[in-house]
């Protein structure tokens, strides 16, 4: 399971980040190897250096040929729970 049901945002996908972002916190993103259309998703886990944003992925041939690594910019739509 890569999604999350929020009561606020329904249907969203679920992301790590590092300590700087809590838990339960929506970002929106937009990334075009992965939707046209912005990305929400939750931030589930804290496991992440510094910056960065992982996005979880069915699976590893998904993650590498699909979404791959790239320089997103995000907004914080709710910090926290």
């Amino acid at each position: 399971v890569d999604t999350y049901p929020d009561e606020t945002y329904g249907e969203v996908k679920i992301v790590a980040s590092s300590s700087n972002i809590t838990c339960g916190t929506i970002i929106r993103f937009s990334s075009a190897r992965i939707s046209s259309e912005p990305v929400i998703a939750i931030v589930l886990d804290r496991g992440v250096l510094g910056n960065a944003i992982d996005l979880l992925v069915p699976n590893i041939d998904y993650a590498t040929g699909v979404v791959g690594r790239s320089s997103i910019t995000y907004d914080v739509l709710r910090s926290g729970w």
